[in-house]
């Protein structure tokens, strides 16, 4: 193998590098055990942890990673926040918040932010590990698993920053347009 082409460690021809991860929970303990979680799957490798809103700002400039895994409310501010930031760096990053808030207000934030999932943390593990895969495969898509009533592990296109046909969530909950808006030449 060339030095300019360097395998990761245990890659092998047919399998894939893990997934880098970047973890942003001002709980230690809470951090620890997402970590111990997503590392139990051999498709992911925490890369980057940050305890506060500042330490990810810096890590999401500083660090590649494929998913940014967030809590919604950390010490020093919104987690929505570092997901903005984060969208805007690099658009085609997933990005996955935690949360303990199972309402519609948080889902919708966390989707206007740019979130490619939303995963409550009452959840699985199983739904922690979904959510981190299809954030890294699908990252311009929302999911949404473990939230009660019509829009429960429902996959929707993700409609960042514009308005919703429905305010809340329900079985005719649609974007009004898609992400990255499309482009007409109807001029």
């Amino acid at each position: 193998m060339s030095s300019a082409i360097k395998a990761h460690p245990g890659a092998t021809p047919h399998t894939p590098p893990p997934l880098r991860v970047m973890l942003v929970d001002d709980h230690e303990l809470v951090r620890q055990g997402i970590n111990f979680l997503l590392t139990s799957d051999r498709g992911i490798q925490i890369v980057a942890e940050g305890s506060s809103l500042a330490e990810g700002m810096v890590l999401a400039r500083s660090t590649a990673v494929d998913v940014l895994v967030v809590d919604v409310s950390l010490g020093d501010g919104s987690g929505l926040d570092l997901v903005r930031d984060a969208r805007g760096l690099r658009p085609r990053l997933g990005i996955v918040v935690l949360t303990m808030h199972d309402d519609d207000n948080t889902l919708l934030e966390a989707l206007d932010a740019g979130a490619s999932a939303l995963v409550l943390k009452s959840g699985s593990a199983d739904e922690v590990i979904s959510a981190v895969k299809h954030a890294a495969t699908a990252p311009d898509s929302f999911t949404a698993a473990g939230l009660p009533g019509p829009c429960a592990d429902a996959t929707i296109p993700s409609a960042r920053g514009s308005p919703f046909e429905k305010p809340r969530c329900s079985s005719a909950w649609r974007p009004v347009t898609r992400w990255p808006p499309s482009r007409s030449s109807s001029t």
